[in-house]
């Protein structure tokens, strides 16, 4: 009742997504996230408040199907855990917290114990009571209509940064390393603070840098696109007018498309979105 009366979902959203909570490292919104954890874009509408708040302040007493962690011990006295990714006759996959995979020798595993879920019981003691009640907040509002419905995958929800010497590489649709992934917020804005923590790795401050997200048209047509904060773009390598013409239409062939965004560190737009109503922007 209190965080119906009191919290505030926008405020909550910015509280999941702080680098020391790693929410969005386990879970994903809109399929953007992490895959460690249960798929969170349709909560809200599909769990009432109180299963929400439990499963926060206890994560163990309802584990999702699929999502138990499990501890392995190995014939030489080491341990593993994780969630089972998958297997083979051979070998078991774990996933752990950062969503690597680790591969366990079948033959080599004397003992496995179940031990629920892998999010820490005291993730939200550090947060203030206002603070726990706008994230309950925007969990009890994912999945339903509104600004925190991402079912609809018409806007960018996942962006990779590159230097600015992976130019060359993108323009000819080549992949470059290293990459890193951000999210956006649901409604697809990609703010400063969520830049902020992965600047100094693509950037010594001075120098731009680039933020490329995909989408996939299944039809050859005219794909309008819609963006903001923009001002240098390519789309499939072709220069775009993006500052002076935030909103056009490009006559695409169907599959995947990739855009290109550089950026100024020195002076980064208050928020950076692409969407577009003709296509579904990409989140691997």
């Amino acid at each position: 009742e209190q965080t119906k009366k009191q919290g505030d979902p926008a405020a909550g959203e910015l509280v999941y997504r702080r680098v020391q909570l790693a929410c969005v490292v386990c879970h994903a919104i809109g399929g953007a996230g992490g895959k460690v954890g249960p798929e969170l874009t349709s909560m809200g509408a599909s769990a009432p408040l109180d299963y929400i708040i439990e499963s926060v302040l206890n994560p163990a007493a309802k584990v999702k199907e699929g999502f138990h962690a499990v501890n392995l011990t190995l014939k030489d006295g080491k341990q593993v855990m994780g969630i089972q990714a998958r297997e083979t006759n051979e070998e078991l996959f774990l996933r752990d917290a950062a969503g690597g995979e680790q591969a366990v020798i079948k033959a080599e595993i004397t003992g496995r114990e179940t031990i629920g879920s892998i999010m820490p019981a005291a993730l939200v003691d550090s947060l203030t009571e206002r603070e726990r009640l706008n994230l309950y907040a925007f969990l009890g509002q994912l999945g339903k209509p509104g600004p925190f419905d991402a079912s609809k995958g018409t806007v960018a929800r996942a962006w990779k940064l590159y230097p600015n010497s992976a130019a060359d590489q993108l323009a000819k649709g080549e992949d470059a390393a290293p990459q890193f992934p951000v999210f956006t917020m649901v409604d697809g804005r990609l703010i400063k603070e969520l830049l902020d923590p992965v600047l100094p790795i693509v950037s010594d401050g001075q120098q731009p840098f680039l933020a490329v997200a995909r989408f996939q048209t299944t039809t050859p047509g005219k794909v309008r696109l819609n963006l903001t904060g923009v001002t240098k773009a390519t789309l499939n390598g072709e220069a775009l007018p993006a500052a002076s013409e935030p909103s056009f239409v490009r006559e695409l062939p169907a599959g995947v498309h990739t855009l290109v965004v550089k950026l100024d560190p020195k002076g980064l737009p208050a928020e950076l979105r692409a969407e577009s109503p003709d296509a579904r922007f990409l989140t691997e």
